[in-house]
């Protein structure tokens, strides 16, 4: 465990800007947030409830609800994204100074499972604690079932990117294969988009809610809501087995890919 809690700590060491940035950046949309939707609630915006009506000022104030309950859970999911760590390695040529010493590619791996893990806990704990903390100052019902499908889908995405270019910068043997890491880091949220509309493209339930929200002329956000909801009941039980089985999967992987540093 000695070397283990070594590694973890070399690699905090090197990654800690990364960490700080996003701590940083998730506490100072926060504040952003909090201010704006305390400001609705009884300062100086307050007063728009008059001026727009009633009506249009509540869907105003769940809009904004919305964006920083689901924006803050985009940002502390960056915690489980890669941290620079894999790519430094490279650059370094640390799996040449690896050779000397007495760490097993599998513990290597199991650090990074280890880190990921936590980002995964840090994460999910952060989001429902804002979510609940926006509750709290604007009232609006925290929607468990919905908000929690939502912070896991964001949370799989990262996990989807980290898979990747985790696995690519541990197969990178010098600085110039590891600059290529940018090419998964595109094609991934590409490949994830096309897939997503071919499937609705192919849906009859679901295409006319896709083609209301893309309308040129009128785009129906209300279509918007209702065609994410969809898929979130159709998709929404295989996203906690899929964080589990690419998280796992990407321990087996990385330590089968760390293996070229012996030979």
């Amino acid at each position: 465990m000695k070397k283990i809690r070594s590694l973890i700590y070399r690699d905090l060491v090197i990654s800690k800007k990364h960490y700080i940035s996003s701590l940083l950046s998730a506490t100072a949309v926060s504040v952003f947030g909090w201010l704006i939707l305390m400001s609705m609630e009884f300062g100086n915006l307050a007063d728009l409830s008059e001026e727009i009506g009633s009506e249009a000022f509540e869907g105003t104030k769940k809009t904004i609800y919305c964006i920083f309950n689901y924006l803050l859970a985009f940002i502390w999911s960056t915690f489980i994204s890669d941290n620079g760590t894999a790519f430094s390695d490279v650059k370094s040529k640390w799996q040449i100074y690896g050779y000397t010493l007495p760490v097993t590619e599998k513990e290597i791996a199991l650090t990074k499972l280890i880190l990921k893990v936590s980002g995964i806990i840090i994460s999910f704990t952060a989001s429902i604690a804002n979510g609940l903390l926006l509750t709290v100052i604007t009232g609006i019902k925290f929607d468990y079932r919905l908000s929690v499908k939502i912070y896991l889908l964001i949370m799989l995405y990262f996990i989807l990117s980290d898979f990747f270019t985790t696995a690519y910068l541990a197969w990178a043997r010098t600085e110039k294969e590891a600059n290529l890491v940018i090419i998964p880091q595109i094609l991934i949220p590409i490949l994830l988009t096309l897939i997503c509309f071919l499937y609705i493209k192919n849906s009859e339930k679901l295409f006319p809610y896709f083609a209301a929200t893309t309308n040129k002329n009128a785009p129906d956000i209300a279509s918007l809501r209702e065609l994410g909801k969809l898929l979130l009941e159709r998709f929404g039980a295989f996203i906690l087995p899929c964080i589990i089985v690419f998280t796992a999967a990407g321990y087996f992987v990385n330590a089968h890919l760390l293996k070229r540093r012996y030979k």
